[in-house]
């Protein structure tokens, strides 16, 4: 076979052409991802990583990703680190990866989840109560990070109170007493492990006490 480049004739065999349109078209394929990088499900605090792995004929991968669609700065490897993940981690994301011939494959998009610990979404007041009312605090509105699973105790001057209620996030105390003021609190634990929470102070008012009668 015969070439002609720069006014030059070049001859080649018809395996030498073979052999170089071979190696042409190897270097010319986008990189191929052998292993997709996984959803991850993480309590805020821990760390965690992401890993992509692919090969490319040339072996000069780069690599970027993406959280939402937005480049993240500064991740530039085969892994994405979450060194102290939190809840502004979570999202959707995705990695492209380059070879030397700058042709890119996309991986698939992947989840990231994070759970806080349980905690008050909010402020309760302190609360008075006359001797031989009824204590009856229902937490619902106030917990975030609960679940089914999600396991109370509460707590009066930092001692676990024994009522059946208090395994629960509505404590129900009936005909209190001088015995139940103070200062309450909960141990709220779900996957993430315990939280402490600090609710409120309770005052029991008694009935008026006569020291000295009327003569």
């Amino acid at each position: 076979l015969h070439y002609q480049l720069d006014k030059h004739i070049y001859k080649y065999t018809q395996l030498e052409v073979a052999v170089a349109l071979a190696k042409l078209t190897k270097q010319t394929r986008t990189p191929i991802i052998t292993k997709q990088p996984a959803a991850i499900n993480s309590c805020s605090g821990l760390e965690n990583t992401a890993t992509i792995v692919a090969t490319s004929d040339d072996n000069r991968l780069t690599y970027k990703w993406f959280k939402n669609g937005t480049l993240i700065a500064g991740q530039i490897g085969s892994q994405l680190n979450f060194p102290n993940i939190t809840a502004t981690d979570a999202g959707s994301y995705k990695a492209i990866v380059t070879n030397g011939c700058n042709l890119s494959t996309t991986s698939s998009d992947f989840l990231v989840f994070v759970k806080e610990k349980i905690a008050l979404n909010g402020s309760i007041t302190n609360k008075q109560l006359c001797v031989g009312n009824t204590l009856d605090v229902d937490l619902s509105a106030y917990l975030t990070g609960t679940d089914v699973s999600s396991r109370y105790q509460w707590r009066l001057n930092s001692i676990d109170i024994t009522e059946a209620s208090a395994k629960t996030n509505r404590i129900q105390l009936l005909n209190v007493a001088k015995t139940n003021q103070g200062a309450y609190s909960l141990i709220a634990t779900n996957g993430c492990g315990p939280s402490t929470l600090n609710l409120f102070n309770l005052t029991i008012n008694t009935a008026p006490e006569i020291k000295t009668q009327p003569v």
